[in-house]
């Protein structure tokens, strides 16, 4: 775990999305995140809701009594004249954890004054807006005002015989995209650190590792547990860098130095990935090679990655090639990349060779294999009664008593 947790203050949040933003900084495991309304330290950062009822006043309140402290805001609305980055809604773990990051990392005074509060007279006979709740996930924030329906007049109702059944609407299915796989950039992985990365845990032995000369950490393949002596912001800048990297043996890591991030391995190679590919293809890999996954990366515990459910359940099933799986699945090539570099790190990517690709089936058999046929002088005589028909499961038996309600 991180050694220092980050807090962060929250502005015109109710309960219930505190209690969303909680669970999200428990999940996240490359950096521990705690609310200010949790523990008594001093905030590091600010995250203001201005589309509650309070609006924009959230934010004066905020900045009154915090000037220098860095912030976001999140809106479902565009903020043009908003001081400070804003993150629309709904909001995504993918876009929330990098934006804190860079905030932290560079605090930038405000861009420009916020706007006025705007002052709106009390409604008369008019509900009031609704303020929906902050889903990571699934969200639809929208403020809506609506008249009362019983002050409407009430619709002429036309005779039945004049009532025509509208057509169906049926909107045109866009055309999907021609991906031009021609400007797909190529990722070398050699003299970086995600290459180092991969060869340390390939080795499978207690090392050192580091880069131009300096000791980045070490790696314990027993507890599968990497230290790092310099925080995750500083490791994501030199993701992209050429670098002169080099490892040696561990031989008893008590005498090294108290490291800055403790974490697992599994979960910083994954993360190194996504740093590193940036949406290119890595070096190695063909367009037109078949991948598949040994078996399913365990998701809940890496960084997200869009579309990694959906392309892993693919690649378990069926050995595609990248330009198969993007038009079947309809993905970003970005992302579909990006989880090739990912998968590749952890070791669960595998290239099937056009031989293993025709005995290849497309799923294990799940059910018992065949009997082998009986010789002839065991075979059943035609006298002889029929078997009686296999006995169906317990499942077959509940789903067909239900249908039967």
């Amino acid at each position: 775990m991180p050694a220092e947790a980050v807090t962060v203050l929250t502005c015109g949040m109710d309960a219930r999305k505190l209690a969303v933003f909680r669970m999200a900084f428990r999940m996240h495991t490359l950096q521990r995140y705690q609310l200010h309304e949790d523990v008594p330290d001093s905030p590091a950062m600010a995250i203001v809701d201005v589309d509650s009822a309070a609006g924009w006043g959230a934010w004066h309140d905020f900045r009154g009594s915090h000037p220098d402290l860095p912030a976001l805001v999140v809106s479902a609305f565009p903020q043009p004249d908003a001081p400070v980055p804003v993150l629309g809604k709904p909001v995504r773990i993918e876009a929330l954890f990098p934006l804190m990051r860079s905030i932290l990392a560079d605090p930038q005074p405000d861009r420009m004054p916020a706007p006025a509060v705007r002052m709106v007279p009390a409604p008369v006979a008019q509900p009031a807006l609704a303020d929906t709740a902050t889903a990571l996930d699934s969200e639809v924030a929208v403020l809506e005002r609506t008249a009362d329906p019983t002050d409407l007049p009430a619709p002429v109702q036309p005779a039945a015989e004049e009532v025509e059944a509208p057509a169906p609407a049926v909107a045109p299915r866009p055309a999907p995209t021609a991906i031009n796989w021609q400007a797909v950039q190529r990722f070398d992985p050699n003299h970086t650190l995600y290459g180092l990365l991969v060869s340390v845990l390939t080795n499978g032995q207690p090392v050192l590792f580091g880069c131009e000369g300096r000791m980045l950490g070490w790696y314990l393949p027993a507890e599968d547990k990497v230290a790092l002596y310099l925080p995750l912001l500083q490791l994501q800048r030199l993701a992209d860098s050429r670098l002169r990297t080099f490892s040696e043996p561990l031989i008893d890591s008590n005498s090294l130095p108290t490291p800055v991030v403790v974490l697992g391995m599994q979960a910083l190679m994954w993360q190194m990935a996504i740093w590193s590919c940036r949406g290119r293809l890595l070096a190695g890999i063909r367009l037109d090679t078949p991948l598949r996954l040994r078996h399913w990366p365990n998701l809940t515990r890496l960084a997200p990655l869009p579309h990694a459910v959906r392309i892993a359940a693919f690649w378990s099933r069926t050995p595609a090639n990248l330009k198969v799986t993007a038009t079947l699945l309809g993905l970003p090539v970005g992302a579909l990349l990006d989880f090739v570099a990912a998968t590749h790190a952890l070791g669960l990517l595998e290239q099937v060779r056009p031989e293993d690709r025709e005995t290849m089936p497309l799923r294990p058999p799940v059910g018992p294999a065949p009997a082998a046929p009986l010789p002839e002088e065991a075979a059943p005589s035609p006298a002889r009664p029929a078997m009686a028909p296999e006995k169906k499961s317990l499942l077959s038996r509940l789903l067909h008593k239900i249908r039967s309600l």
